[in-house]
Order: structure tokens, then sequence, then C-alpha cells
């Protein structure tokens, strides 16, 4: 199985990267968004698992993964509550630029988050009335978490790296009338895991990577900070 998943996303990498440029970051900014409304989307996390780097081939692949089995059904088991700061941090900032926030009734399963196209030249390319149940807001922001578990880099079945921990989050503003993009940003984080990684039930790694999703919140907050800050000079000074 796992194999098949491995070819499965090859070849869709090689779709995207072959025939589709990938969008560039949108910075948020918050002029135009006040006293207006947005939806926020909800997703549903996918399992944290391990994520290969580096020259794998097929049959490499199959021998990595047998060797982490014991590390893939640890991190399966994992819950991450501390993500729910994300949508926490995200609200109370945009409520300090007089928005109004509303929460979509259905979190996206990860069925329907797979099928969510990515943007193309600075626009969504979604139905966003079957994202949001039809919601009247001005403005629409998904939340797809990104990949969390831990990254490791081989030459063939032979690691060249200690794992690390990572996490990540893709963050979609979108116009609801335009479809345009105001805010389109990847966040993610990633910790160093102190030795040994390995030992019984990986409490290290573990504690690696709740670390990281608790800072994807914090560098979300220090990105809307630094904006409103930004502007603030900007109102200030004009000229």
């Amino acid at each position: 199985m796992n194999l098949l998943r491995y070819m499965a996303s090859a070849f869709t990498l090689l779709v995207l990267t072959g025939c589709a440029a990938v969008q560039q970051d949108v910075k948020f900014q918050s002029a135009g968004l006040e006293n207006k409304s947005i939806v926020i989307v909800k997703s549903e996390l996918k399992p944290a698992e391990t994520q290969y780097t580096g020259s794998v081939g097929l049959l490499d692949y199959g021998i990595i993964s047998a060797a982490n089995s014991g590390l893939d059904r640890h991190l399966k088991a994992l819950t991450f509550s501390e993500f729910d700061r994300v949508y926490s941090t995200i609200e109370s900032n945009l409520k300090k630029h007089n928005i109004s926030i509303s929460y979509a009734p259905n979190i996206l399963d990860r069925k329907t988050v797979d099928k969510i196209k990515a943007p193309k030249n600075g626009k969504n390319v979604n139905d966003l009335a079957a994202l949001t149940g039809n919601s009247s807001a001005n403005y629409v922001l998904l939340i797809l978490p990104g990949h969390f578990g831990t990254t490791r880099s081989y030459y063939g079945p032979v690691p060249t790296s200690e794992p690390t921990a990572v996490s990540g989050v893709q963050i979609q503003l979108i116009d609801a009338k335009t479809n345009e993009l105001k805010w389109y940003r990847y966040i993610s984080s990633s910790k160093t895991i102190p030795a040994p990684w390995d030992e019984a039930n990986y409490p290290n790694l573990t504690s690696s990577l709740y670390n990281s999703v608790n800072e994807l919140s914090k560098l979300i907050e220090a990105e809307l900070s630094h904006t409103a800050a930004t502007n603030n000079k900007v109102a200030a000074n004009p000229n």
C-alpha cells in the first residue's frame, strides 16, 4: 500500500511541476478589509507520517517504509489539538481590523481537501459555495493543513540525515466575488529532534513534533502583527 501511495504521489508531483506554474506568495494586507466579513473554512487534519527526500527509488522506498513501520504507526496514532490555535490566532488578529468572522458549518474532510485545486494566476479556481455552505461573506479563508510528521533524506535505502519534525499549513484568503487571492502562504515549522530520536514510544520525536505544531500559530501571529505594524506606519507617513 505504501509503495502504491508513493507511485501515485510521484506521478502527481510530476504532473503538477510539469504542467502548472507554482502560485507565488501573496502578502496579507488589511487595507480594504475593514467592516467586511470573512468565513473561515476548517479542514480535517491528515494523519502524521514519515516523508522521505533525496535519491529514493521504488525498491528503496519499500525498504525504507518497512524499516520505519513502527514510527509510522506511532505517528498515525497522534492527535493535534494544538492546531486549533491556528484558527483562534487568525480570528483574534482579523477582528482587530473590525472584520466580522464566522465559520463554515462543515469541516472539510480529507477527501474534499485532496480535491481542492491549486490557485492559478492569483485566483481561486474552486467552487467556494460548495466549500462554505453558500455563505454570504465577502471573503473566504481556507485553512488547509499540510504535512505533519517527520522528514528525512536518503540515498537509496541509506539515510543521509537524522529525521526532522515538521508541520505546515496553507492559508488562502479569497475575494468571494472576484476569486482574487488576498493572502496566500504556506507556513511551515521544522524542529531538530534531540538524540536519541528512536527510543521506545519516541518521546523526543513526539515532543519536537508538538513543538512544531505549536509554532505554526506563533508564525502566523508574527506575520499578521508585522503586516499591521507596516500598514500603521504607512498610514502615519503617507508621504
